[in-house]
């Protein structure tokens, strides 16, 4: 039975804050419709025309396993694709980052894996690496 991972994650604040927590992790069937980035969507086959056709989309630098499309409005989102021949597909990861008052970002991460289990969980784990990677180099 195909399921799917959904995790809303990683709610950063730069600078001020080094604390990085996953918020909510679940694992059950994957039917129905899928709330991700500020998107709905039932297949992936409609995310990626949502992100192909809607213009509010650019694909940028992506490479043989994802495919990257940035959007900046009204906040930066960033959408990952996996590929078909990546092993956790299909799985979609968002990154959002928003302004707060006090001149410092908030980043939140989510995700929708349709693949095994395991595999979304080790697709999660690497792009929850890289995140923090990211906070790390511009300093949060």
């Amino acid at each position: 039975m195909i399921g799917h991972l959904a995790i809303l994650a990683t709610t950063m604040m730069a600078p001020q804050t080094d604390e990085r927590s996953i918020i909510d992790e679940a694992y059950s069937p994957g039917n129905g419709r899928v709330e991700l980035c500020g998107l709905d969507f039932e297949t992936f086959d409609e995310l990626l025309a949502i992100l192909e056709d809607s213009g509010e989309y650019a694909e940028e630098n992506s490479t043989d396993e994802y495919r990257v499309f940035n959007g900046s409005s009204p906040n930066f989102r960033q959408l990952v694709v996996a590929r078909s021949r990546q092993t956790a597909y299909p799985m979609a990861y968002c990154r959002l980052i928003t302004p707060n008052p006090d001149g410092t970002s908030k980043m939140e991460s989510s995700m929708h894996c349709q693949g095994e289990k395991d595999d979304c969980s080790a697709v999660f784990i690497e792009f929850h690496d890289h995140d923090q990677a990211i906070l790390r180099a511009i300093g949060a």
